[in-house]
């Protein structure tokens, strides 16, 4: 039986590897407060680290970087001296990723108290597996998550409450969008993000970006986002909407996190595949239309006050798959861009 443990103490949250995850996971420090009756901090990847920072009941973030300076033994036992130097050490952690390397790192941080899903190879380093009784992806990842908080040490919660993800788009993140799109002759207001890639797999790439671009107002600059590795996969569409005479740029890798999250809040409206960014754009508030091709918005819509989303509603889907194993896909094929914009409505031309 683990150690009793009553509030208030300090508890940490380990976030997601994925993007989407991690925007999805500023939800939830708000409930782990109230559960543990004292400061929340949170283990994060690098690049996701400042999605955290200054957010509502997070009173530091923590550098984990398990495919960098915390990698292999060597790493966790970096990572386990961080954590002391940190000083007032977290009594509890509650996991959020199912992986093992994810229990080994709580486990190698000393922190006494670990709560996760149990799984097998990991429940041992848990104090507190926490069993599924629900399938899971029936509901949304956040209310998934939300149970999770709910299981180990600390008070009992009453109520889901506000399980809304919230990401600032700063004053400095704006001020160096704002300089990089001038160096552009671009206006952010004047804008359409695509995000046509997606780092999961081409199950979930939709393939009406471009002609969608051809039903557009002719007065939108296109500006096609993603990761440094997407560049390759977003070049094709490139080519393809300056042949039929829009205007684009491609800033796949160009822009820091803070940076794309003010251009999502600042853009005219964002057309997005199941991503990462799409969370992100919800999150900060902006215009953003989630289109779920293999995937479920029964899991993963974006959840913002100007979110909507658009699914293919394939006989197939969701299969959640990284390729589909039929020659064509049905359910990318499924939304034709014609619904695409129809959805987009009244965005098309008010400025946010």
């Amino acid at each position: 039986m683990p150690a009793a443990l009553d509030p208030p103490f300090r508890a940490a949250l380990l976030a997601p590897s994925w993007l989407g995850d991690s925007v999805m996971a500023t939800a939830l420090p708000p409930l782990l407060a109230a559960r543990c009756g004292g400061p929340v901090e949170v283990w994060a990847r690098p690049a996701w680290a400042p999605l955290f920072q200054g957010a509502p009941d997070v009173d530091r973030v923590l550098i984990f970087d398990p495919k960098g300076a915390h990698h292999g033994g060597t790493g966790l036992r970096r990572w386990r001296r961080q954590a002391a130097a940190a000083g007032d050490p977290a009594r509890a952690v509650w996991i959020l990723p199912d992986s093992l390397s994810a229990a080994l790192a709580a486990w190698a941080a000393g922190t006494p108290r670990r709560v996760g899903r149990a799984a097998t190879g990991r429940s041992l380093l848990l104090t507190d597996p926490v069993r599924d009784d629900a399938p899971r992806r029936q509901r949304h990842w956040i209310a998934e998550q939300a149970d999770l908080l709910r299981a180990g040490p600390g008070r009992t919660v009453d109520g889901p409450g506000d399980l809304s993800p919230r990401v600032a788009a700063t004053a400095e993140a704006s001020q160096a969008l704002e300089k990089k799109l001038d160096e552009m002759g671009v206006s952010p207001y004047d804008c359409c993000v695509y995000v046509a890639g997606a780092t999961y797999g081409p199950a979930k790439r939709w393939p009406g970006f471009a002609a969608l671009g051809g039903l557009l107002p002719p007065g939108l600059t296109l500006l096609l986002v993603g990761a440094a590795s997407e560049r390759d996969t977003l070049a094709p569409l490139a080519r393809d909407l300056v042949a039929a005479g829009r205007s684009c740029r491609v800033m796949a890798g160009a822009l820091s996190i803070p940076e794309l999250a003010a251009l999502l809040r600042a853009a005219r409206f964002t057309v997005a595949n199941d991503t990462g960014p799409m969370h992100l754009a919800a999150a900060v508030g902006g215009r953003v239309l989630g289109l779920f091709c293999s995937t479920s918005p029964a899991w993963t819509a974006p959840v913002g006050p100007q979110a909507r989303w658009l699914d293919a509603g394939a006989g197939c889907a969701p299969c959640f798959r990284r390729r589909c194993p039929e020659h064509e896909a049905r359910c990318l094929a499924a939304i034709a861009p014609q619904r695409v914009l129809a959805a987009l409505g009244d965005w098309l031309e008010a400025a946010p």
